[in-house]
């Protein structure tokens, strides 16, 4: 969010930049793309976490079309209508999976590889001339004007990365803390009750959040997920879990994950699929971290769990 509301002020700025210097299509290009931003914002506002994230994309990739448009024009002049693109990854690290970053870093090196190829055409069109004039003071206060915002975004985006693994620190501390120590909580009577109240009400979130989304299905799920959907912090996250469950996040996520695979098996999905497929549509990436888990919870093997289940169906059948 606070990415959109920044690059929705930039562009407003370069708006007003480009209105000073007479270049009339930048003009309308970046207020047009601005008042889009805003009707976004206004969009998602009241929407939780979890119902903005499969829109990231696709504002990415609008993201990504405007700069490419803005660099097929500019590149020639100044090489500072590259830098723009390299925000694409930058805040991708910060929002997606690792892989999924690179994607991304893919996605901008081909963007920068078109916009070199594209523009030779592009300037060959006779409306060319007429929309892509430079005032003779113009690339000066541009590049000006573009390294103090790139600037500014990529601090801005560095110091909420820094806030979230600072947060994802906290919240690793704090489930350490609460295994070693469950009286945790040094208040006098009346502010432990009302302590344990907050935790009642956010583990009833997490419970109705859970039944709802299912967010464990993702492989990257963390608190820091839970804890944006649910507007709090991963501390009061794995509070909430430790006090109300008695364990830990990484096993309250895992005795979903497992009670999925057991329903799919229970539902005969390994007649349709293969186990591999049961496990990661539960949320596990890999098959050694599946069965340990598996056993950690169940007490048994998923063989032998699949055994049980086969030889329970055998004596029903014949009965």
């Amino acid at each position: 969010m606070y990415q959109m509301v920044s690059v929705t002020c930039i562009l407003f700025i370069h708006a007003a930049l480009y209105r000073y210097l007479e270049m009339t299509f930048f003009y309308y290009y970046n207020l047009l793309a601005a008042f889009i931003g805003v009707l976004i914002l206004i969009y998602i506002r009241k929407l939780t976490f979890q119902q903005i994230e499969p829109f990231i994309n696709l504002y990415q990739v609008f993201k990504s079309l405007f700069l490419f448009m803005y660099a097929v024009c500019f590149w020639e002049k100044t090489p500072i209508a590259f830098f723009w693109f390299f925000l694409i990854p930058f805040f991708s690290m910060n929002i997606y999976s690792q892989r999924s970053a690179i994607y991304w870093i893919l996605y901008t090196f081909i963007l920068i590889a078109l916009t070199i190829v594209c523009s030779g055409y592009i300037q060959k069109l006779p409306v060319y001339k007429y929309i892509v004039v430079f005032p003779s003071n113009g690339i000066v206060l541009i590049n000006v004007f573009a390294l103090i915002s790139i600037l500014y975004l990529f601090a801005l985006g560095n110091y909420f990365s820094r806030k979230i693994h600072t947060m994802n620190i906290t919240g690793t501390e704090a489930i350490y803390e609460e295994e070693n120590d469950r009286h945790i909580y040094d208040f006098s009577d009346e502010q432990n009750n009302e302590n344990d109240e907050k935790m009642k009400k956010l583990y009833g979130e997490i419970l109705d959040y859970f039944q709802e989304y299912e967010p464990f299905r993702r492989p990257d799920f963390s608190t820091t997920h839970l804890a944006n959907a649910l507007d709090t912090n991963v501390t009061y996250i794995s509070k909430s879990v430790r006090f109300n469950a008695n364990t830990s996040f990484t096993t309250f996520v895992n005795r979903y994950r497992i009670g999925l695979v057991k329903e799919l098996i229970d539902n005969n999905e390994l007649e349709k699929h293969s186990l591999l497929y049961v496990y990661t549509s539960a949320g596990f990436k890999h098959q050694s971290t599946f069965n340990k888990v598996f056993k950690q919870i169940e007490g048994i093997t998923p063989t032998e769990y699949v055994k049980g289940k086969a030889e329970k169906d055998s004596d029903d059948f014949h009965d």
